[in-house]
């Protein structure tokens, strides 16, 4: 997914990839419809209003900051920022959630016809940038691959040799048919959509592992909500030293993003409040 670059967000992709598959495994598709919609709501929706309303006000308040208008009486009606992933994966996982209890789960079969009727919906229809729906639709194939995959009819041919072959010889060539990307690539094209579907193939069938990485996976939501914060308080900052090399402030960036995220994350878990309204946790840490 990464070859496809940040221009066509593959880590949207492959995170609505990955929760497909987790919903699938989990023990959460058991659970009732509005308790589900409800427990999903404090996990992506809460830190959304809280943490994505600092957000803007810092934007809007610090002079040096990248964007900062808002229209603050349709503040998250339109979703602020990167923002727009956890209103998008809100309704994605509903909609996944509504598809499995009506039993499209019961069936390799009725997975892959879900799988193609979200791929054609995401094609056909843009939808509106209200609340996420736009990002909803695009990302909503990729879910529904990734709860087909945890199916063990598609699991067992996913490791299949001749799977990783079709995906390499069909996923190429439509990447190449896209290279060089526009600045703001119309990411609803077929050949897109299928480049991207063979490359999240390749990497569920690959599985790569990075034990020494593994750490700072647990630690993916964190760094989604915080990391904003100081990629951009890093950035200002070399900005007084103009002849800053650029590989300095790259690394220097990521570096400030990953630690500051991660430590803010420990202090806030300390604490119900915090834990709850700013990283949507209702269990204490041990349980989340």
């Amino acid at each position: 997914v990464a070859v496809t670059g940040v221009q066509t967000c593959a880590l949207p992709i492959l995170f609505a990839l990955l929760a497909g598959w987790a919903h699938a495994q989990g023990r959460s598709r058991q659970v009732a419809p509005l308790p589900f919609a409800g427990r999903q709501a404090t996990r992506l929706l809460l830190p959304t209003l809280t943490v994505g309303t600092l957000f803007a006000l810092l934007q809007s308040a610090t002079p040096q900051a990248n964007g900062g208008t808002h229209d603050w009486w349709t503040l998250h009606l339109k979703p602020v920022a990167h923002f727009w992933f956890l209103e998008a994966l809100f309704w994605v996982l509903l909609a996944v959630h509504l598809l499995d209890r009506a039993g499209a789960g019961a069936s390799a079969w009725r997975l892959l016809g879900a799988w193609a009727a979200g791929a054609a919906l995401s094609l056909l229809w843009v939808g509106p940038r209200w609340l996420g729906l736009d990002g909803a639709l695009y990302l909503l194939p990729y879910a529904l691959m990734g709860a087909a995959l945890s199916h063990p009819h598609w699991a067992a041919r996913l490791h299949e040799r001749r799977t990783r072959g079709w995906a390499w010889l069909v996923g190429l060539p439509c990447l190449a048919l896209l290279w060089p990307l526009p600045p703001d690539p119309d990411r609803r094209q077929p050949a897109m959509l299928l480049a991207s579907t063979c490359l999240c193939l390749l990497l569920m069938a690959r599985q790569p592992r990075q034990a020494h990485l593994a750490w700072l996976g647990r630690q993916a939501y964190a760094l989604f909500l915080f990391h904003p914060f100081f990629t951009a308080a890093a950035r200002i900052a070399f900005g007084h030293w103009p002849g800053l090399p650029l590989a300095v402030q790259v690394v220097g960036g990521v570096a400030a993003g990953v630690a500051g995220s991660v430590l803010l994350a420990a202090v806030l878990r300390r604490w119900r409040w915090t834990r709850l309204l700013l990283l949507g946790q209702a269990s204490s840490p041990a349980r989340a």
